[in-house]
């Protein structure tokens, strides 16, 4: 997940934070930010939710292609 840890420290939650939020490990949000394991689509809409981004910012998407694929 290309933007997770940084959202996530914009937002300014530790990974055990996140982890607990989401109902998760703090290994698991580790490993996601590194890139190592690929969420869920129900746990890319809890990490979303919970920090207040869309999946959009989430993955890395810019505006641009979501208005031209919107």
């Amino acid at each position: 997940m290309q933007r997770l840890e940084e959202i996530r420290k914009a937002k300014g939650f530790s990974q055990v934070q996140l982890a607990q939020a989401i109902g998760t490990s703090q290994a698991f949000v580790c490993e996601l930010e590194r890139g190592r394991k690929s969420p869920s689509f129900d746990t890319l809409m809890k990490i979303a939710q919970v920090l207040g981004c869309t999946l959009d910012e989430l993955v890395g998407r810019s505006e641009q292609v979501a208005a031209v694929d919107g």
